[in-house]
């Protein structure tokens, strides 16, 4: 007899056991032994996809096909209730016999279809129980289950008949060898094994040594990206030593049941160990017991960790990874738990200082007995310690931790367990210390062979290690940070031409040559000491300061030549400023204009150094020099003193100075100054002129200390300046019936100064033009006649708040003048309609209306013979009237106070296996980016067939995925929310209103000209006539450049001359990055050489997208570990959004290494405060040791009791108290084991008891101090409670802390993470042509330099339809406009862009075939191919796929190929065409052998196949048409479906094109823009099929970017290196 494996690995272990049973029992009878059995397999219900039926067994016996189910219950009664089994009263589900006749039938109807009638004979089935179950009531289902005894039984003939009684219509086994062929063939796979909806891997990735059990990693069936760690026992490796499920269970629960102890005890320690899924009981563990754990799927085993990641920290991070693996069993041992198995099989680690800890069969705990006779047999690490091998007496099973945990500590710092003797690890010192010796001590007396002269437990060698470390963990400041700020002159380079001061602290000179006139400064004696903290902070803050303002080259105050550490001194040197001090100028009476010039100068450079954070500190007249009667330079912004404090002139400061922040004391200062300057004083601002609103500003300055801003004084002191025909203009129009409609005359009340004009075609009067103008409160509206030059239709009307602020985001122009209105019973509007026809926004759309006037129908065929005119050459107003980008950055940021980001559900939704009530949803993003604060909540909204949005429940960023497989977390979906393929949602965010009012003011900041590089708009606008030449910085050497290489390919050509340009040019570098051209290499390289070349301490990283910025930070990670460089950088925004590669780089895990350290070192810091209070060492130690033990306890202890009277937890009134009983039974272990103590009271009150006996055993004399020390543990408790919440916002320490900071540029206008308020040295904004201004904003005003890296040539900003509709209103354009181009490109093709512009021109994704398409037809050809043809396993593809490009022609399927689109025309797909990328799809996936090669070189989570829609709903189309394609299978996740927008940035090896596009009119849409069409086509790596019509292409729309496309693959397939194929033939 024989029962062969369909599925040859991973099957459970009792199945197993069955199968062999039943072999050796058929096999030893000679009426069984021809049988044959076929087993672990499955059988596809309808094709692929469809679902798959599992068989554990078939028998073929000579009479019959027997189809058996095994299951291995045990328990003791399983009874069969209506259709449902229930196993002592736990329901099973559904009868298994109903399943498994069902399966018989299925099996039974493929035999006769595929061997026949004559070779099929009977088919029955049985359920079969494996001896685990007392008793059975099976009712009706009796006759059909059989214990695994009685199967066994068949053995003899008259049994097997009992059970089998039909008479055979044939001899079955005379078929044996047909039977083989069916069973092993092509309709039967090997079966998938779950366990409770996890399906485990064939391999184990790690065994017991003695095969105890095996652990195996498990992905949900759902989800491969949910992990699980199965542990499979074989409780039989112990051979007949355990008896009984009671023995079993003691074992296989113990994990489990610690988890359960340690986690109820202290919730914090309990996330540290792997959680259980589901709960086991005994009756539950056979002798092959599986259980199931949730496994981060980020957490290495710290035998993979030791290999691939623990080479790559450097020593500060080992030391941070020992000190939190400590503390995880230093909690364990407070708790009295004891592991005695510790290696690195039972470990984990995530990069930074994640531990977390299983493998505890062996532990001992108080709640079960010890493993006791067992736990040789069951402990892992086969390192003996001296007390197992007779060299030391028995110790505690802590003490065996702590040596156990020595050899783990030693692996972690030095890289290599310590050397062993006889098999024992003992202590010797390595001659390669890079710590110096400083562990030797710790490592030693861990290591010790007596255990009496190891730690006691964990914490002491905790408390050890920080002793080890207490020197650099109390340094404040990193003195390295001075090695950026080393002056590049020296003193002796100056002539001291004047002397000014020269005394022991600072010489002060004029140094004045024929080159230069510099004011050079040094203060004596000044270098960063490790001793005098203070000092080096205050000397940091100076040469920090001082770097700003050389960089921000602000106006008005005196460039900065040269500054930094020389010689154990500090080196300032400025340029001398000429020209008389400010008491000097003023004594020659200069007349008001030039007093309000100086005055408004002076203003000017106070706020633009408060914009930067920076106050002067001591604004007073002496330290103003006025050069002319216009400008003024503001001397001592930079001043550095030898003792700590501010140093200030008090008089022009109030008396509460010392109460005054700085900035609040520069603001009197310049109040005070200007006072002086227009004849007024501090006490009397009023002077002798005629500027009142001047002096009113001037008066609340000096009276409101806290006063927000300077900007109403600089607007006031501007108003005074201007001239009389500057003066606001008055108008008084006539409006008939003011009076009936109740509008008051009088003047209409301007919106900060301006009224709101919106021109449009009349309604009412045919070939008139309709003026609306707003006013805050009215509305005056009338029609007006170009030709008769007459208005009718005059009205006014009260307007509601509402419609003002529509009016602001929807007007054409706006004007300054004061309309009156008066009523009269003839209207008259002609002087104001004089005014508004000379404002050049509304000639320009008065002849938008015109032209739109024109009959476009009578040009829209051409006359017999005449030829076709283009759509194009129409009249246009675009090119009539440039548009201003400030004026263009203000509307759009009105614009986009309501855009919120937009979502498509792409795939069917499902419950999420982790989380109660939240459900997880494919989505693709549409619009906007997912990157919200953790403080907020946000609110997911569904829009719903009539178009209104409606709340549907709210998104857990925590558990929302990006990617590849993006999937949005749903928290409480409303069950009213039946979520569909292509249905719309939004999110909206509680804090978006802070977001928007952060990059409102950004960009508020740059187009006032307040940004660190000044005039900073003025770039972008190209029409403006702003001249910028480029600042000149000393480029890379080719010798800098030759290191920077990926692999063996050094930077190419283009990339190296772009490399110069970037850094030699600025303040605005300009990189152009077309497809494939490795710029995130380039960005890596760059950040590198800013680093350590440039000295650069403050780097701002930001790009459009989540991928984009992780890419550039695995670059620079990897770059920078190949160079020997620490990468010092923090990631920001939601943690899931970053890569695995960087996790450990993001702030939140960057927040929980700090709270880790801080907790491995709050015991001696506390001890430290405690001897600062005058309390004694040991006393101190005692009291927080107590409350280690037994603080967190009681606090625990209080809560659940508060939670039993209140029972606002919803749990079982029963289980509540049983977990309070089991706490305070814990409690009072330790009181009696720890401290000999009772327990009579109240945890509080025997916590205070103690307490209360150490103040006596030490004497302390100090109530007072010892309520403050108890305070000080409290507190800190509070704060690691608290650094993790979003109120810490620890983000923000990070991004003023870190070198390199990175983001999305939406992330970084959303958060308070303070990186606005940052300085930068240099912003890096990758994709920038895909940025909203506001968004560029939000980075660019922050930094010295700026690159931007983009392509103009790709996809500009996306807009939503609101949006365009604004600016098309605003501005008078089209759909084409360059007002919705990028800045990007607005820069770039400025003279200022063309001088300093770079571009790559090698790339390395498309093959060559490709690559040549996309250069020839977008890069002029310009475009170079650095890599070789495609694999040649693409060859196994169809003939016709053979080639890189292919054109699929839609053109033969005639109208049935025309696309379909809403009545509105708002949408448009093509079902035909959609159809015939299905095809393609479906003849790539058949493909078996290619599809095998393509996976195994897939990088997880890539897709292989991308199909990429130039419409949305194409999309949705195509999605529904994925979801429903059974043949796709498991393979449905290798491709992606997205709309070209959403497309950038991103890859495939193969990608579909669908163009949508085929109408009898000709009509292109927007695929006549060439951006779209370039990203589409690039995206492809080895092959590319674009699905089109080519009747669309070759006509009259040639000469469009697809035209050009068709083209060129037409003469591509001349020469043979392109493909042009029939849909139709495709199809059929």
């Amino acid at each position: 007899m024989e029962i062969r494996l369909i599925k040859k690995a991973g099957v459970p272990a009792a199945e197993i056991d069955a199968h062999q049973r039943i072999h050796k029992a058929f096999n030893e009878s000679q009426f069984s032994s021809r049988w044959r059995g076929y087993a672990s397999f499955k059988l596809a219900r309808g094709g692929r996809g469809s679902g798959d039926d599992d068989f554990d067994l078939v028998l073929v016996t000579h009479t019959n096909v027997v189809v058996i189910e095994l299951k291995n219950w045990h328990g003791k009664n399983l009874k069969k209730v209506g259709e449902n089994w229930f196993l002592d009263g736990e329901d099973r589900g559904e009868s298994p016999v109903s399943i498994v006749n069902l399966k018989a039938k299925k099996l039974a109807n493929l035999m006769k279809q595929k061997l026949g009638n004559d070779k099929t004979p009977f088919v029955n089935s049985f359920v079969v129980i494996q001896d685990g179950v007392e008793e059975l009531e099976m009712g009706d289902d009796d006759q059909a289950v059989l214990y695994l005894y009685e199967l066994l039984e068949w053995v003899d003939q008259d049994k097997y008949k009992k059970s089998l009684p039909w008479a055979p219509r044939f001899n079955v086994l005379a078929n044996l060898g047909a039977y083989d062929r069916f069973f092993c063939g092509n309709d039967f796979k090997p079966r998938d094994y779950l366990v409770q909806g996890f399906r485990p891997g064939d391999v184990a990735i790690w065994e017991h040594p003695k095969g105890l059990y095996s652990e195996f990693r498990a992905q949900a069936k759902d989800d491969p990206d949910q992990l699980a760690l199965l542990r499979r026992w074989n409780f039989g490796a112990l051979g007949m030593t355990l008896i009984g499920e009671g023995d079993r269970a003691f074992l296989g629960l113990r994990e489990q049941r610690i988890y359960e102890y340690v986690s109820d005890r202290n919730p914090e320690l309990g996330a540290s160990l792997l959680r259980p899924i589901g709960r086991k009981d005994a009756k539950d563990v056979t002798f092959n017991f599986e259980e199931l754990y949730s496994l981060p799927s980020k957490l290495a085993r710290l035998t993979e960790f030791s290999n691939s990641v623990l080479p790559k920290l450097d020593p500060d991070e080992r030391v941070r990874l020992v000190k939190a693996l400590l503390i995880r069993f230093a909690d364990l041992h407070d708790l009295s738990v004891a592991h005695r198995d510790v290696g690195d099989h039972c470990l984990w680690i995530e990069r930074p200082a994640r531990v977390v800890v299983t493998g505890f069969p062996a532990a001992y705990y108080p709640s079960m007995k010890t493993v006791g006779t067992f736990r040789e047999q069951i402990r892992v690490d086969r390192s003996n310690l001296p007390e197992d091998v007779g060299t030391a007496s028995e110790s505690t099973p802590y003490r065996r931790d702590i040596f156990l945990l020595g050899v783990i500590c030693y692996l972690i710092l030095y890289g290599a367990r310590p050397p062993r003797v006889n098999n024992v690890h003992e202590w010797a010192s390595r001659a390669d210390d890079q710590f110096e010796g400083a562990f030797d001590a710790v490592l030693s007396k861990a290591l010790a062979s007596n255990p009496l002269q190891r730690f006691e437990n964990a914490r002491a060698m905790l408390e050890a290690v920080n002793a080890a470390t207490s020197s650099e963990s109390h340094q404040i400041i990193d003195l390295t940070r001075f090695e950026a700020f080393k002056a590049v002159s020296k003193l002796r380079d100056y002539e001291e031409t004047d002397v000014l001061r020269d005394d022991d602290d600072v010489l002060f000179f004029r140094s004045k040559t024929d080159q230069h006139d510099l004011a050079v400064k040094c203060w004596n004696g000044v270098e960063p000491d490790p001793l005098r903290q203070d000092d080096s902070i205050r000397l940091l803050a100076f040469v920090e300061r001082a770097r700003t303002l050389r960089g921000c080259a602000i106006p008005g105050l005196p460039r900065i030549v040269d500054f930094g550490l020389s010689r154990k001194n500090l080196l300032l040197v400025r340029e001398w400023v000429d020209g008389q001090t400010l008491y000097e100028w003023l004594a020659s009476t200069p007349d008001l204009e030039a007093r309000l010039r100086v005055a408004r100068a002076l203003a000017d450079v106070i706020v633009r150094l408060h914009a930067l954070e920076l106050p002067h500190g001591d604004v007073h007249p002496g330290n103003v020099i006025v050069v002319s009667s216009s400008q003024s330079v503001l001397i001592d912004a930079l001043d550095f003193e030898h003792a700590p404090g501010d140093a200030y002139t008090t008089a022009y400061l109030p008396p509460e100075y010392k109460t005054m922040s700085p900035v609040e004391r520069d603001r009197y200062g310049l109040a005070a100054v200007i006072c002086e300057m227009l004849g007024g004083n501090q006490a009397q601002p009023q002077g002798p002129y005629s500027i009142p609103k001047v002096y009113d500003q001037l008066s609340r300055l000096l009276t409101e200390h806290a006063a927000s801003a300077l900007e109403p004084l600089q607007q006031a002191l501007a108003a005074a300046l201007r001239s009389p025909e500057q003066e606001t203009v008055s108008v008084t129009v006539t409006v008939p019936n003011l009076a009936f409609r109740s509008v008051p005359q009088g003047p209409m009340y301007l919106d900060n100064g301006r009224l709101h004009v919106k021109v449009e075609d009349s309604k009412k009067a045919k070939g008139c033009v309709f003026f609306r103008l707003t006013a805050v409160g009215r509305q005056l509206t009338f029609d007006w006649s170009l030709q008769e030059e007459k208005a009718t239709n005059i009205r006014a009307e009260n307007i509601t708040q509402v419609q003002l602020m529509r009016s602001q985001t929807m007007h054409d122009a706006v004007i300054t003048s004061l309309v009156s209105l008066k009523d009269g019973s003839v209207g008259d509007v002609s002087d104001l309609v004089q005014q508004l026809l000379g404002i050049p926004e509304v000639q320009n759309k008065i002849r938008v209306l015109t032209e739109q006037r024109v009959d476009i129908t009578r040009i829209s065929e051409p006359a017999p013979g005449a030829a076709r005119r283009p759509i194009e050459d129409l009249p246009s107003a675009r090119a009539l009237l440039p548009i201003a980008v400030s004026d263009l950055w203000r509307v759009l940021l009105d614009a986009e106070e309501d855009a919120l980001p937009s979502l498509t559900v792409s795939g069917e939704h499902r419950h999420s296996p982790y989380e109660r009530n939240q459900t997880l949803v494919p989505y693709q993003v549409d619009s906007g980016v997912i990157d919200y604060s953790d403080a907020e909540t946000v609110i997911v909204e569904v829009r719903g067939n009539d178009g209104n949005w409606r709340n549907c429940g709210y998104l857990s960023l925590r558990d929302t995925t990006f990617g590849e497989r993006a999937e949005l977390a749903i928290q409480d979906l409303s069950s009213k929310t039946n979520l569909r393929i292509g249905d719309k949602l939004r999110l909206r965010g509680t804090l978006e209103k802070a977001s928007f009012t952060r990059r409102s003011l950004a960009v508020q900041r740059v187009l006032s000209d307040r940004a660190v590089i000044p005039g900073l708009i003025e770039y972008f606008d190209p029409s403006a006539g702003h001249d910028h030449q480029p600042t000149t910085y000393r480029p890379p050497s080719d010798i800098d450049l030759e290191e920077y290489a990926e692999g063996d390919k050094k930077l190419n050509e283009s990339q190296r001359d772009a490399f110069r340009r970037v850094v030699g040019n600025g303040p605005i570098s300009l990189l152009q990055g077309p497809p494939g051209t490795g710029k995130t290499w380039f960005i890596a390289s760059l950040l590198h050489y800013l680093m350590t070349k440039e000295q650069a301490r403050r780097i701002l990283l930001v790009s459009q997208s989540h991928e984009a910025v992780n890419n550039a930070l695995e670059k620079s990670l990897e770059l920078c570990r190949s160079k020997g460089l620490q990468f010092d950088a923090v990631r920001l925004g939601s943690e899931s959004a970053a890569s695995d590669a960087i996790r450990h780089l993001h702030s939140s895990s960057i927040e929980y290494s700090y709270r880790e350290q801080f907790k491995a070192e709050k015991k001696p810091r506390t001890i430290e405060l405690a001897k600062a209070m005058g309390l004694p060492e040991d006393f101190a130690n005692s009291f927080i040791e107590l409350w280690h033990r037994l603080g967190g306890l009681a606090n625990r202890i209080n809560e659940l009791t508060r939670e039993l009277q209140s029972n606002s937890s919803g749990e079982d009134q029963g289980d509540l108290e049983a977990r309070v009983r089991a706490l305070t039974s814990t409690f009072e272990d330790i009181c009696r084991d720890v401290y000999e103590a009772s327990c009579e009271a109240t945890p509080d009150q025997t916590l205070s008891k103690l307490e209360q006996q150490f103040v006596e055993q030490y004497e302390i004399r100090s109530p007072d101090a010892v309520q403050r020390l108890g305070k000080l543990i409290r507190l800190s408790e509070d704060w690691l409670a608290s650094l993790g919440s979003p109120e810490a916002n620890f983000a923000e320490f990070l991004a003023k802390s870190r070198t390199v900071v990175a983001g999305t540029l939406v992330g970084i206008g959303h958060r308070a993470s303070g990186v606005v308020q940052n300085l930068y040295d240099w912003v890096v904004i990758d994709e920038a042509g895909r940025a909203a201004p506001s968004e560029l904003a939000v980075a660019m005003q922050t930094g010295h330099r700026i690159l931007l890296v983009g392509d103009h040539k790709q996809l500009p900003p996306t807009f939503s339809e609101e949006v365009r509709d604004i600016i098309k209103s605003r501005f008078s354009v089209g759909d084409e406009s360059p007002a919705f181009g990028s800045d990007f490109e607005r820069i770039y093709e400025s003279a200022y862009g063309k001088t300093v512009g770079a571009s790559l021109l090698k790339q390395y994704r498309m093959a060559p075939d490709i690559g040549k398409l996309v250069s020839d037809c977008f890069y002029d050809g310009r475009l170079e191919t650095g890599r070789a043809a495609p694999s040649a396993y693409y060859d196994k593809l169809p003939d016709h796929m053979r080639q890189q490009v292919t054109w699929v022609d839609t053109s033969p399927l005639g109208p049935s190929g025309f696309e379909q689109s809403t009545k509105a025309g708002d949408q448009r797909w093509n079902d035909t065409e959609a159809r015939v990328v299905m095809r393609l799809l479906r003849q790539i996936i058949e493909c078996d052998d290619f599809m095998e090669e393509v996976r195994s070189e897939l990088q997880p989570s890539e897709p292989a196949i991308g199909i990429i829609c130039m419409y949305s709903r194409q999309r949705d189309v195509l999605n529904r048409m994925k979801s429903e394609a059974s043949w796709l299978g498991d393979l449905r996740r290798l491709v992606k479906i997205d709309t070209v927008d959403s497309y950038q940035g991103k890859e495939n090896r193969i990608v579909i094109l669908s163009t949508v596009r085929n109408n009898a009119a000709l009509k292109p849409g927007f695929l006549r823009v060439p951006n779209r069409i370039n990203v589409a086509l690039s995206r492809a790596m080895d092959r590319l099929f674009v699905v089109g019509a080519s009747r669309m292409w070759a006509g009259r729309n040639a000469q469009l970017p697809l035209g050009a496309v068709f083209a060129k693959v037409q003469s591509m397939q001349q020469e043979g290196r392109a493909e042009v194929l029939s849909a139709k033939e495709l199809l059929q």
